[in-house]
């Protein structure tokens, strides 16, 4: 017998750090960690509050047990009325956000959510969920249970994410690149790392933090401006939850933040983070004035063969389809946006005019590029 309870308190929200996190199963941007800490530097806006559905077996045992979270927050808009949102959205682009469940309750945890929705369809207008993984099971049941009880669903393809899946040995990963890459990674070792130019530095512990970071954001932001843009590390907010979840993710031995010197001068940092299998690059940063040294190329090679002498069997390049990824051999992994309307009239109808709008947006998009080929 499950039970949806929903929480909207802080203090609810910190009692349930440790199920949470043993749902996650050591997906770092699923985590409580790094979920709750978003709601901490973003939830200081007046019109949201959490909305987070927390799904308990009451019915195992003599202590109700914890087996599935939608972690969701609404946020009171003025035009499109109450929108249901995940956690971790927005300016720092969450990936891979799901609904949480228990082994052997994904299907069950999906109906009761959707039961919970439209049960109290008056407390949202609209659910935004974004980039969800096209193949992830637990919110596609969700969707099609929502679809099922006459609320309006529409999808749109999202940016896809990469994963590189990770062979046993540097030798075999380099096989599978183009005669022209494995010359370039040859020449970028040979000239770099067997030199004796390149130091690799990885925090490890917390007095090492504050350097990595300073190097990061000043690499990153360099080149960031050099491009014409202000860069993520200039939002106080993207900087201040980076700096606290870092610290978290390092305190359970997920965090991957290093830098590489060249001729003893910060050359490239590298921002990552790790789950028992995968290692996820979410930043980075490199010298604007040794482009042509190719920093890039050098923290991607380090990079993967490190992942593979550690035993990790993924590289996740994460949302976005810059060219590198493929060059890199990873597969694109499409995503999803749904928007999901209940079933009243005004609701339906604000999803209608925005579906409309969408689809505008999209055959302007769609010809734009038909134009430039």
């Amino acid at each position: 017998m499950l039970e949806t309870r929903l929480i909207t308190t802080s203090t609810e929200l910190v009692a349930i750090e440790t199920p949470w996190n043993i749902l996650a199963a050591g997906r770092p941007m699923c985590s409580w960690n790094w979920l709750a800490t978003w709601w901490k530097h973003y939830a200081n806006r007046n019109e949201r509050e959490l909305h987070v559905l927390a799904v308990y077996d009451v019915a195992q045992s003599d202590e109700d047990t914890l087996v599935g979270i939608a972690p969701w927050y609404v946020e009171h808009t003025a035009v499109g009325g109450d929108v249901i949102q995940p956690l971790g959205n927005g300016q720092v682009c969450t990936d891979h956000l799901t609904l949480l469940c228990r082994p052997g309750y994904v299907s069950t945890v999906a109906t009761t959510i959707a039961n919970y929705l439209t049960d109290n369809d008056d407390e949202w207008d609209r659910l935004e969920l974004t980039s969800v993984d096209d193949d992830d099971e637990a919110m596609g049941l969700l969707v099609s249970e929502l679809e099922a009880r006459d609320t309006l669903v529409t999808a749109q393809q999202a940016a896809n994410c990469w994963v590189l899946n990770l062979p046993q040995t540097w030798d075999q990963y380099t096989a599978i690149l183009s005669e022209s890459h494995q010359r370039q990674l040859r020449k970028c070792y040979r000239d770099q790392v067997e030199s004796g130019r390149s130091r690799w530095h990885q925090v490890t512990k917390p007095s090492e933090l504050e350097e990595a970071w300073q190097i990061l954001i000043d690499l990153h932001q360099r080149r960031r401006n050099a491009l014409g843009d202000a860069g993520c590390f200039a939002s106080p907010e993207f900087t201040n939850f980076h700096r606290d979840v870092s610290s978290q993710l390092l305190a359970h031995g997920q965090l991957r933040l290093s830098w590489i010197e060249l001729d003893g001068a910060p050359f490239t940092a590298e921002y990552h983070f790790s789950s028992p299998d995968t290692i996820y690059t979410y930043q980075s940063g490199m010298d604007t004035n040794r482009l042509k040294e190719s920093p890039g190329r050098l923290a991607y090679l380090l990079a993967t063969k490190r992942a593979i002498e550690e035993g990790f069997t993924h590289l996740d390049f994460l949302r976005g389809d810059e060219r590198y990824k493929a060059h890199f051999r990873a597969v694109a992994k499409p995503t999803l946006d749904y928007h999901v309307f209940p079933n009243r009239p005004l609701a339906r109808l604000r999803g209608q005019m925005i579906t409309a709008a969408m689809t505008v947006k999209d055959w302007v998009k769609q010809s734009a590029r038909s134009a430039k080929s």
